[in-house]
């Protein structure tokens, strides 16, 4: 099922696509190649989806027929030191067209990997491929293919450790350890992985994945690229990138200043925003918390989609094919609550509510908002549904519950609680003595099963 998507994605990426994202990718892995890591990191300032030097221009101007407007590269740097001898055996044209195939097979696979998490088997085969063909079908898969994002890729992994953190966890934590060193957001997968005494290994796996890349970068990236990532990080989570496709509350707050660049930087976050990031932070902390106190099976799965969720959701960058994650909470609530009704907030996924917005006289039928909303709203309806299946639920039960998860035993109960008395066993009904073994077995007649008949006796 996955070849049969990786052609799909193949062939619409040969017919529409431009792999801009890709290029920065590319881009940065082929300055390292030369020599010139020094000029990796070539941010513009004034236009985010720009990029300056004159080293990442000529880079640029080789790719520009399958490129025209490559992206500027934000990742860390090892990931450009890995990529960096692919572009000594290949064209950029063949590695985007590997990176094609490899995005149609991750839609496989976050579904698949989404639909065991909650219910820890593999998926029907109906279930599949529906799933497959709802999501390849959906604006964020569409985007991405287009634009030859590595979202596909980064959450298929994240969707993967979490399905296997239990089972597999050695494989997990590599996978997840991976994903943390292409994308910061998984990192807080790592914590709360760790925070759970079943899926403990896998965490400390993934930690010692992304340590392990921690000192790969200090052995072979040098100190003044390293401090050019800080740079450009710190850059970005000071500005506001103040663009329609970005459907962050940052940037939906943001005051634009001038229409004349793709992407405008605006100093500072909007107080709105802040706030508003700030309550659904609290609120689904709280709703997490109490959800300990339940009996719920699933409070690991429940916890780490709903963190990964609200990372991306109250993060600066909302972009439009971050809405590939949806799947996990859409799918959870749907095999977990059978609340089929859920299914509506796909509309927000799908042409014309979720497509790309420009603005309202180019794509009047597209909001802008569409991606944020399909992020919060099935996180919310998985935590909060969880809950309320559960009855009683106290301060006592959610210490009990977070001392369980943490320790991986049951807390002990309190010392008033009264020591259960066992129910004595019922007494057994009185049965028709079954005959001996040792002595005949008689018949109706009255004679024994044994003895020949009586003419043969006489």
């Amino acid at each position: 099922m996955a070849a049969v998507f990786a052609v799909l994605t193949l062939w619409l990426f040969r017919r529409s696509g431009y792999p801009d994202d890709l290029a920065s990718w590319w881009i940065a892995a082929s300055l390292v190649a030369d020599g010139q890591a020094h000029a990796i990191y070539a941010v513009d300032t004034t236009d985010f989806a720009s990029y300056t030097g004159e080293a990442w221009a000529q880079q640029a101007e080789l790719i520009r027929d399958v490129s025209p407007y490559p992206h500027p590269y934000v990742h860390i740097p090892l990931v450009a030191y890995v990529l960096s001898p692919l572009t000594h055996i290949m064209s950029f044209s063949t590695f985007a067209t590997l990176g094609s195939a490899i995005s149609g097979a991750c839609i496989v696979v976050i579904v698949a990997a989404s639909i065991s998490l909650f219910t820890r088997s593999a998926p029907s085969t109906s279930a599949l491929w529906l799933g497959s063909v709802a999501l390849w079908l959906c604006a964020a898969s569409q985007m991405s293919i287009t634009l030859g994002q590595s979202s596909p890729f980064i959450y298929a992994t994240i969707a993967m450790a979490l399905a296997l953190s239990e089972r597999r966890p050695v494989i997990a934590g590599v996978l997840i350890g991976i994903a943390a060193l292409i994308k910061i957001t998984p990192v807080a997968l790592i914590v709360v992985l760790v925070g759970f005494a079943s899926r403990r290994r896998a965490g400390l796996v993934g930690l010692a994945v992304v340590s392990a890349g921690a000192v790969l970068t200090l052995l072979l990236v040098d100190n003044a690229v390293i401090t050019a990532w800080r740079d450009t990080i710190a850059w970005m989570n000071s500005h506001t990138l103040a663009v329609p496709i970005n459907a962050s509350l940052d940037s939906l707050f943001a005051e634009r200043t001038t229409l004349e660049v793709q992407v405008e930087a605006v100093p500072g976050t909007p107080a709105a925003a802040t706030v508003l990031n700030g309550l659904y932070v609290l609120l689904v902390g709280l709703g997490l918390v109490l959800l300990m106190g339940t009996q719920s099976r699933y409070k690991c799965e429940i916890s780490a989609v709903a963190i990964l969720l609200v990372a991306t959701s109250v993060s600066g960058v909302v972009w439009l094919h971050y809405g590939l994650v949806a799947f996990l909470p859409i799918a959870g609530v749907l095999i977990l609550h059978r609340r089929y009704w859920v299914l509506g907030v796909l509309l927000l996924a799908y042409q014309p509510l979720g497509g790309h917005f420009v603005d309202m006289d180019t794509t009047p039928g597209a909001l802008q908002w569409a991606p944020l909303a399909l992020l919060v709203i099935p996180t919310v309806l998985l935590v909060v549904g969880e809950i309320m299946r559960s009855e009683g639920v106290s301060f006592r039960s959610v210490w009990r519950g977070m001392l369980a998860e943490i320790g991986g035993r049951p807390a002990p109960a309190p010392a008033s609680a009264a020591t259960p008395v066992p129910a004595a066993a019922p007494t057994p009904r009185p049965s028709a003595a079954r005959p001996s073994a040792s002595r005949p077995r008689y018949r109706r007649s009255g004679r024994p099963a044994e003895s020949p008949p009586r003419r043969a006796r006489r």
